[in-house]
């Protein structure tokens, strides 16, 4: 599948603290904008459009997951290529004056956490 920017992707702006970095030398950490994919979107398509279109990286796409804290849904961004790493939030959030970014980050309006930070390999399984 072909993919197409703001159809299944769009792009956003990384909000950083000052000047430290605490992502351990995230994605975060290296780019400016990242863009977040929709959700039937997979790293296969992304490889596909990245290889098509040399400017972009396939390394700067994230995706929308979940974790269950205090009884509700905390919305985080991954990079779509983590694959089986343990990530934690680094400490950089992506937002967008775009009106459309909501509709990648389900209804959210506010800037969304980015999970970027690896310490350790790997853990295992799927």
């Amino acid at each position: 599948m072909t993919i197409k920017q703001y159809k299944d992707f769009i792009s956003g702006e990384v909000y950083r603290h000052g000047k430290s970095d605490c992502t351990n030398n995230g994605i975060s950490a290296r780019y400016d904008s990242l863009y977040v994919v929709a959700e039937h979107v997979t790293l296969a398509d992304v490889e596909e459009f990245c290889k098509e279109n040399p400017t972009f990286k396939v390394e700067q796409f994230v995706k929308v997951d979940y974790d269950f804290l205090d009884s509700h849904n905390y919305l985080r961004l991954d990079p779509i290529n983590k694959g089986n790493k343990w990530n934690m939030f680094g400490g950089n959030y992506l937002a967008s004056s775009d009106s459309r970014f909501k509709e990648f980050v389900n209804g959210s309006k506010y800037p969304v956490a980015i999970h970027d930070r690896y310490e350790g390999t790997d853990m295992g399984g799927n």
